[in-house]
């Protein structure tokens, strides 16, 4: 009996396996279609669909791959691998793949032709087909690699044999194509730049930069083509579980959107891939669609939908459908949900724009005098060049009548300001005065009236003649008028005024001559914060002796220095970090606590303006040389495809994390929780090109380009968020971001503030701003401040777009000038180091643009406050009144670039600030 039942017992095995082995297959594919296509400048609506080789060069060249998957539909599919011929030795390391969420259309074009109908990087049918509908701009970027309901997954390519190498790639991803929610595949260099030593005797390094890596396309010749090796078994049909707790929300949305959310169970439960969605029977384009986070397989997921649509409007009605499907393409049946889209109607700003003065035609040559000179007054983001042209350019008439003033037989000087807020005009002199003095007094003077501060203008040498910048005070003997001048009048309306109009008279006074000129100051009934609610960061990599006096004069400004307090070479500045010790793991704190806690309490600002209010910012020292040593712990494959989590071991991440709780608990114990202190990564790897030792980065951390060092900033982030997870702290993960689009989900959840280039901030401020809501960033645009000769509207309209755009502040990348500054133009210089006769640091004209631009947003934030309503809709609102728009300004690929506004005015802004001053006075529409 028990040898029979052994005897069964063999066979049902035995069967079993012969069972199982009959229905697994490998089955060989053929590519299909495949596609080379460019991002780089010029070759970015290239076809290349007829190309005997196919190319990947990071992110300026890649591939688009597709096969006809038909054997696999109902399958389970175990493995996947990628089989392609290499043209020559460049041979590919790392490589990403990805779905594709949008057609394509293979094209026959080569050397980047541009083929009408056919797809390149920048339109899905050129010359006119977005890859995505309703942006005003989208590339191929926005429907592969986790953007648009895609996602990835990446692999070391084998060693070439007979140059033949082999990528793994994840089933899920090939399952996506068989099921219908991906039209290909991507490829992608996720390596990029090769870097290693030369050998670990030598300084030497040896850069492979974006290296080509060529491989054949199938129109070379079947035999060299690539080709799929799928490993697939039978499934058991099963449709996965339907869509639960549909819901819309609607409320605070634009007009004709809607937001749709549905919950799936645990991923390790069920087998969903992604989804159909329909809107009144027609299927949403797939950029629009989400898919599942399959790294959180253990949680129950609520995904969510954005739905905007051309073809609906404000309170249209939506029969929407939203099917699963699943790993072998099996779909669940329908959740179904009727709602209406956003009725909002959006708001306008109404009333009256209010105009400038106006003057008689026989009072139009009647300027107030000033001994020999006749005076003018305008507007304090007006520029005017040494031989009298104003930046923006304007004519005479405005001399004489403009938003501020008229002239004529009595001369009259209107201002408008809200309690808090910093206000200024310039007096503009031609003729001869000496020893000019300016004063105002105000009919009620009294401890509760303006002060008032009087600056005089340096002239420095540009392309376009001496233009004013440097702002030295206005003091001793006054200022000597030859031909022509300037005195900027500054004044600070306090926070205790009372709400009205004020009466004053501005008196100039030269020698025995004196001249009196009236003025009126409208002062509403709110109040600037102290606390900025818009950051204008003056970003620098160092700073004089005397740093107390600069961090001053930026507060002044309402504005904050925040400089890096590291090198490129990895150490760190002198004083700039508080001690470390490697044996214990803790930091002596008491000489860096005694230079920069009057920072982060406040106290170095006690008797400005805004009080002791601690800086907004500022850089740690923490950098991947500090407090851990990369040159001792850094273990390279030397093959110029090292990973951050592969070459720094376990004792380097274990040193950094102790010095990342050590500031974390610190600043929790000092209860310094109103600066938040950026973890912030800026070394480059470019310059270990001098050697392996002249730099401590091995990935461009800052303005990352390859994946690897998108990568690279992930390792760090996890770091640092693993190091802090108990700890209750005011610091952020920081990273500068120039290249958005290529950033994938590698930040996902990490960063808690987000510096976004100029440029790509605009191109793909969609992108950046559903990161930044998904994952609660603070965000920033960084850019470089307009030159001297280019006039100071510039930076006050840089601070208005930026927030219109959904930025919370702006970074001029540089703002630090030298002794040269002084003497020819100087984007950078935005505070002038000391000189004879001045204070120990001088204000730009620019930086007083900055200041007048915080409070312009500061009016938009009170606005939204008073409104209740969104931001969405104040932007709509102002922003088609002052019809604001930015072109971008680089000379290099790297360049951080200046937006420039060319229908920006002194007078827009300030007929803007009016109306939205007037109506958060008043509070009717």
């Amino acid at each position: 009996m028990k040898t029979r039942s052994t005897f069964f017992i063999v066979l049902l095995f035995v069967s079993l396996f012969w069972l199982n082995f009959a229905v697994a297959e490998t089955i060989h594919i053929p590519v299909s279609r495949d596609l080379w296509v460019s991002s780089v400048a010029g070759e970015e609506e290239g076809n290349n669909g007829k190309a005997s080789r196919l190319k990947l060069k990071s992110y300026q060249e890649f591939s688009i791959i597709d096969f006809d998957l038909a054997k696999l539909k109902g399958r389970n599919i175990d493995k996947a691998t990628l089989h392609i011929k290499l043209v020559d030795n460049q041979r590919l390391r790392r490589v990403g793949v990805s779905t594709l969420s949008a057609e394509w259309v293979e094209g026959s074009g080569s050397s980047y032709t541009k083929e009408h109908g056919s797809s390149s990087f920048r339109w899905q049918k050129n010359p006119d087909t977005p890859w995505v509908a309703g942006l005003n701009y989208s590339d191929l970027t926005l429907v592969m690699f986790d953007a648009g309901g895609t996602f990835w997954s990446h692999a070391e390519a084998s060693e070439p044999n007979d140059n033949w190498q082999t990528i793994d790639i994840a089933p899920r991803i090939i399952a996506a194509r068989v099921a219908g929610i991906s039209y290909g595949f991507v490829l992608f260099d996720d390596t990029g730049t090769e870097l290693y030593r030369e050998s670990e005797s030598s300084d030497k390094t040896v850069f492979n930069n974006l290296p080509n890596r060529f491989f054949y396309s199938k129109d070379q010749n079947a035999s060299v083509a690539p080709y799929l090796v799928v490993e697939c078994s039978d499934a058991k049909p099963a449709k996965p579980p339907k869509p639960q707790k549909l819901k819309v929300e609607t409320k605070d949305l634009p007009p004709g959107e809607a937001v749709i959310s549905w919950e799936i169970p645990p991923l390790e439960k069920n087998d969903v891939l992604g989804f159909f969605v329909s809107a009144n029977g027609k299927e949403l384009q797939r950029s629009m669609i989400p898919v599942p986070d399959f790294s959180q397989r253990e949680k129950l997921q609520t995904l969510t939908l954005r739905l905007r649509s051309p073809d609906l409007i404000g309170g249209d009605k939506v029969n929407a459908e939203v099917y699963a499907v699943n790993n072998i393409g099996e779909v669940s049946p329908p959740a179904k949900i009727t709602f209406n889209v956003s009725d909002a109607v959006p708001s306008k700003l109404s009333g009256k724009i209010p105009q400038p003065f106006t003057i008689a035609d026989d009072d139009m040559n009647q300027l107030p005098k000033l001994g020999k000179a006749s005076i003018s007054i305008i507007d304090e983001l007006d520029k005017v060049t040494e031989k009298g042209k104003l930046l923006p350019p304007q004519s005479d008439s405005y001399f004489v009548a403009n938003h501020l003033w008229k002239a004529g037989k009595t001369p009259q000087i209107r201002l408008a300001a809200a309690r808090n807020e910093f206000i200024a005009f310039q007096i503009h002199m031609v003729g001869n005065a000496n020893g000019v003095k300016p004063s105002i007094r105000w009919t009620k003077e009294n401890n509760n009236t303006p002060t008032t501060s009087y600056y005089r203008f340096e002239y420095i040498e540009t392309p376009i003649g001496k233009i004013a910048d440097p702002m030295p005070p206005l003091e001793g003997k006054g200022l000597d008028v030859q031909e022509r001048d300037t005195i900027y009048c500054e004044m600070f309306v306090p926070k205790d005024i009372q709400a009205g109009t004020h009466s004053g008279v501005l008196t100039l006074q030269s020698g025995s001559d004196s001249l009196e000129m009236a003025i009126s100051l409208s002062v509403w009934n709110f109040t600037i914060p102290d606390r900025l609610g818009f950051l204008p960061e003056m970003n620098c990599y160092s700073l004089p002796s005397n740093e107390r006096d600069y961090y001053r004069l930026a507060q002044l400004h309402r504005t904050y220095i925040n400089r890096v307090p590291y090198s490129h070479r990895g150490t760190v500045d002198t004083n700039c970090a508080p001690v470390w010790n490697a044996g214990t793991k803790t930091f002596d704190w008491a000489a860096w606590d005694n230079r920069y806690a009057q920072y982060f309490d406040g106290s170095a600002f006690a008797d400005l303006p805004r009080g002791a209010v601690p800086i907004e910012a500022f850089y740690l020292p923490l950098h991947e040389n500090f407090p851990a040593d990369i040159f001792k712990h850094y273990r390279s494959k030397n093959d110029g495809n090292d990973w951050a989590d592969e070459v720094l071991g376990k004792e380097y991440a274990e040193e950094f994390k102790a010095g990342c709780r050590e500031f974390a608990q610190h600043f929790k114990t000092k209860k310094w929780q109103d600066t938040c202190f950026h973890f912030y990564l800026n070394n480059k790897m470019n310059y270990k090109d001098d050697g392996w030792s002249r730099a401590s980065s091995p990935w461009l951390l800052d303005e990352p380009a390859s994946y690897r060092d998108f990568a690279a900033l992930r390792y760090f982030g996890e770091l640092f968020h693993e190091a802090t997870a108990s700890i209750e702290t005011s610091i952020c993960f920081r990273c500068d971001i120039s290249r958005p689009q290529w950033q994938r989900n590698s930040l996902e959840g990490l960063m808690g503030v987000n510096v976004v280039g100029g440029d790509v901030f605009r191109r793909f401020n969609r992108l950046v701003n559903e990161r930044k809501e998904r994952n609660g960033e603070f965000m920033y645009t960084y850019g470089t401040t307009c030159r001297p000769e280019e006039g100071a509207v510039q930076p006050a309209a840089w601070s208005l777009y930026a927030w219109f755009n959904g930025a919370d502040g702006i970074v001029p990348w540089q703002t630090i000038g030298t002794k040269e500054s002084w003497k020819k133009s100087d984007e950078l210089a935005l505070f002038y180091p000391a000189r004879e006769g001045t204070p120990p640091v001088v204000a730009s004209q620019r930086l007083k643009s900055y200041r007048r631009g915080q409070q312009d947003v500061e009016y938009l934030l009170a606005l939204q406050r008073k409104m209740n309503c969104p931001r969405w809709d104040v932007t709509q609102a102002v922003q088609k009144e002052l019809g604001l728009s930015g072109t971008q300004h680089s000379q290099y690929a790297e360049d951080a670039g200046t937006l420039r506004f060319k229908d920006a005015t002194p007078l827009k802004l300030w007929q803007l600030r009016m109306r939205v001053g007037n109506y958060v006075h008043n509070g009717n529409q």
